[in-house]
């Protein structure tokens, strides 16, 4: 057995800044890489996992033990249990998948990289646990640079994966019915061509400090301007929920005249709507969620509560989530909510 430490204080055979890359002499040179509760506290933690990932040998293994969510203060990162079955849909339909995150997660399925965000676009307010809405300002604005970047197609957490995502036109982008009849683009699944007038819209706007933003209303355009005037600051941390999502696609794939790119509803958001619970409820077949062109079945982040509250944090037995559970081979009482 041998160690690896940032320091010789404790006689490691390998002293080394997990932060930064590994020296040549141990790439795969082990069988076996135990973590005994020490990526937490790399703070580049997409490094770490890239250079465990070099050290071991085809076919190794990684074998990790570290602080869950809710261990308060230990280290730079904490665990989430639930993201493995929302990841596995897209790697059994044979996509590449990158998993954007800070925290150390584990667990991950075969075939999803793990990647730092922050690699791809640093947000210039204020991110982290007691900052909901701006985390989700930041991964609003994080997708677009990271399509533009990557080329890649974005997809929720909270997206389950029916069929591969192949759209020829280069456009995925699903209609969502917000409100009784009316039909808006949402961003729960994006991608965009290189060259799309709606992606290098929403870029620009998104980049420009103190953003007046051409779908408000005039009078509170005006408001925005003089607060320039005055030499306020803003961002789009400042404006209501989904305005740096859905608005903004909706608004310029419309003005552009590329909302005739976005697929129908039942594409990406069939079924129900969340608040009825319709994915906790036995009674609801399969059928319902997918439909012929269903491509992408979105479960709708505040579905998530309700196993938690009603449930004791497992899924009714036959419910549509664990039918998809066991479809992926997935047991949900291991990952409990």
């Amino acid at each position: 057995m041998e160690s690896l430490d940032f320091s010789d204080i404790e006689g490691a055979e390998y002293i080394h800044d997990l932060s930064y890359p590994i020296n040549e002499n141990l790439e795969q040179r082990f069988d076996l890489i135990y973590d005994g509760g020490t990526t937490e506290h790399v703070f580049d933690i997409a490094s770490a996992f890239r250079n465990v990932d070099a050290m071991l040998k085809d076919g190794g293994i990684f074998v990790s033990c570290v602080g869950a969510d809710g261990w308060f203060g230990h280290g730079f990162y904490q665990i989430g249990p639930d993201i493995p079955w929302r990841m596995q849909s897209f790697v059994d339909a044979g996509h590449k998948f990158t998993l954007y995150s800070t925290d150390k997660l584990r667990d991950l399925p075969d075939g999803v990289t793990l990647e730092d965000p922050r690699d791809i676009y640093q947000a210039d307010f204020p991110t982290g646990p007691e900052y909901r809405h701006n985390n989700a300002v930041y991964a609003d604005i994080f997708r677009l640079h990271m399509i533009r970047n990557t080329g890649a197609i974005w997809a929720d957490m909270d997206a389950y994966c029916l069929k591969p995502f192949i759209f020829p036109s280069g456009f995925a982008v699903g209609l969502e019915e917000a409100t009784s009849g009316v039909f808006t683009a949402n961003n729960g699944i994006v991608g965009f061509p290189h060259d799309s007038k709606t992606l290098n819209e929403c870029k620009n706007l998104v980049s420009q400090k103190n953003p007046i933003l051409p779908f408000f209303n005039g009078g509170r355009r005006t408001r925005l301007r003089e607060r320039t005037k005055n030499g306020d600051s803003f961002g789009f941390q400042d404006f209501s929920w989904g305005t740096s999502g859905p608005r903004l696609i909706h608004y310029f794939m419309e003005a552009t005249g590329e909302l005739k790119y976005a697929v129908p509803k039942d594409v990406f958001y069939p079924g129900p709507r969340a608040f009825r619970r319709p994915l906790l409820r036995p009674e609801y077949a399969s059928e319902v969620f997918e439909r012929p062109e269903t491509v992408s079945v979105h479960i709708f982040g505040k579905t998530k509560s309700f196993p938690k509250d009603d449930y004791g944090g497992d899924l009714p037995e036959n419910c549509y989530l664990d039918r998809l559970c066991k479809r992926h081979g997935i047991d949900p009482k291991a990952h409990p909510v």
